[in-house]
Order: C-alpha cells, then sequence, then structure tokens
C-alpha cells in the first residue's frame, strides 16, 4: 500500500509503501518512488488568502479523539525502509495494536 506523495520540497515528491509478506520475503521492485515537481509555483499564503473563521463551539467534553487509520501502515513502511527505525507508540494506540 502507497502512502500519499509528499508535499514538494526542493522540486521532487516522496511516498513510500508498506509491504505485507510472509516473513523472509520480500516485495518486488522499491518501497520508496520519487516524483519531480515544481517548487516554484506555492508561494507562502499571503494575508489576502485568509478569512475571517466563524468560532464553532468546543465539544461538550472539550476532548476529541482522532484515529490515525494509517498510523501502523505508516510504522511498517519506515520499518522496513530503516532497519534501526524505532517509534513511540502513544498509550491511546497501543491498545489498539
Amino acid at each position: 500500500m502507497w502512502s500519499p506523495w509528499s508535499f514538494c520540497s526542493n522540486n521532487v515528491m516522496v511516498r513510500v509503501r508498506a509491504c505485507s509478506t510472509v516473513r523472509g520475503f520480500k516485495c518486488v521492485g522499491h518501497n520508496k518512488e520519487f516524483q519531480s515537481c515544481d517548487s516554484s509555483l506555492l508561494r507562502p499564503p499571503s494575508a489576502s488568502d485568509s478569512r475571517p473563521v466563524a468560532r464553532q463551539k468546543p465539544p461538550l467534553d472539550g476532548d476529541v479523539d482522532v484515529v490515525d487509520p494509517y498510523s501502523e501502515d505508516r510504522r511498517l513502511a519506515m520499518r522496513q525502509l530503516y532497519q534501526d527505525y524505532e517509534v513511540e507508540v502513544p498509550e491511546a494506540e497501543q491498545s489498539t495494536l
């Protein structure tokens, strides 16, 4: 499963893939792809780009839990790309692993 393309930086975008195979086997092909892009077309936002945002009421309990559906895929892809990659898993996610 390929990740989305990264933002354009230094005229290059990158994406990685998580490869799930039987232990001992490797996926065919590269785990990282590069694509050229034109970062000169990107410009920082100006004051005229921003509009006032209507204030919304905060949730009743003041806390919102957002689940990242790709966090495990991203960790797996990083471990495959970088053998010494270790990540601290937040407590909230540990129960789902």
